[in-house]
C-alpha cells in the first residue's frame, strides 16, 4: 500500500552525478555535486520484487550494468527516457515500459487484496501497474494530469472479454453543487459547478469563477 513519486529532474541530476563519479571528475564532484546524496525516491524505487516467484522486475528502471537487479549504487535509476532514444511506443510491439512526464507517481495494485464493496463481484486476478504523470509547461498541458496502466492477468484462466473504465472522484471544491456530463462527440466526460459560485465562500472552495475538469481516453488499450 504505497505510492512511489519521482521526478525527471532529480533522476537526470542523479545520472549526471553518477557519471561524474565514474569519470572521477573532481571539478564537478566538488563544485556542482558537493554534498550530493542519492534521493530517497531513487534509492527506494521498487525496481525488483524478490518476495514473489514471478516477475522479478517491477517498476521500470535503467539497468546500468545489465544484472537485472535495481541498485542505484551501480548507476541504476527510474526509467525516464533522458536521451530521447527509446521508441515512442506508438505500436504494441514497441511498448517498452518506461516513465512519462516531468513528475510521476508509480504504484501497483490488484483486485484480490480486499473486499469488492461496491460491485460485490468476485476477484479476477488482475494486476495493474499504474503511473500518473504531469508535465511542467507554459501552456494548457500544464493543467493536465495523465494516467497510464499496464494490466496483467495473474489468474490461471484466460479472459475472453474485457470491459473497463476509470472511476473518478472529481469533487470540484464543494462536492454538493457539482454537475457531471458527457460530450459524446468528443468522447469526453466532464464535471462543472452547478452555479456561478462554488461553495459558500468559506475559503476552502473555489468561490466565484470556478473551473471545470474533463476526463478523456487519449489512447485506447493495446493487446500484447
Amino acid at each position: 500500500d504505497k505510492h512511489f513519486p519521482v521526478n525527471k529532474g532529480e533522476v537526470s541530476k542523479f545520472r549526471s552525478w553518477y557519471r561524474a563519479k565514474q569519470a572521477n571528475n573532481t571539478t564537478l564532484l566538488n563544485d556542482v555535486f558537493a554534498g550530493y546524496e542519492i534521493p530517497d525516491d531513487i534509492r527506494n524505487w521498487p525496481g525488483n520484487n524478490f518476495e514473489q516467484d514471478y516477475m522479478p522486475t517491477l517498476a521500470p528502471f535503467w539497468d546500468e550494468n545489465g544484472d537485472e537487479t535495481y541498485n542505484p549504487e551501480d548507476g541504476d535509476y527510474p526509467l525516464y527516457d533522458l536521451d530521447k532514444s527509446m521508441e515512442c511506443a506508438t505500436t504494441p510491439d514497441k511498448r517498452t515500459p518506461k516513465l512519462y512526464g516531468d513528475a510521476t507517481i508509480w504504484w501497483v495494485y490488484n483486485d484480490r487484496g480486499n473486499v469488492h464493496t461496491e460491485s460485490g463481484g468476485a476477484s479476477i486476478g488482475m494486476e495493474i501497474q499504474a503511473q500518473y504523470f504531469a508535465f511542467a509547461t507554459n501552456d494548457e498541458l500544464n493543467n493536465m494530469t495523465f494516467g497510464n496502466y499496464g494490466l496483467y492477468n495473474r489468474s490461471s484462466y484466460t479472459l475472453q472479454d474485457c470491459y473497463f473504465g476509470v472511476w473518478t472522484d472529481a469533487d470540484l471544491g464543494d462536492a454538493y453543487d457539482d454537475y457531471v456530463g458527457t460530450d459524446v462527440n468528443r468522447g469526453l466526460g466532464y464535471l462543472y459547478n452547478g452555479d456561478e459560485q462554488d461553495g459558500d465562500g468559506n475559503g476552502v472552495t473555489y468561490g466565484t469563477q470556478p473551473p471545470a475538469i474533463g476526463v478523456d481516453f487519449f489512447e485506447g488499450p493495446y493487446q500484447d
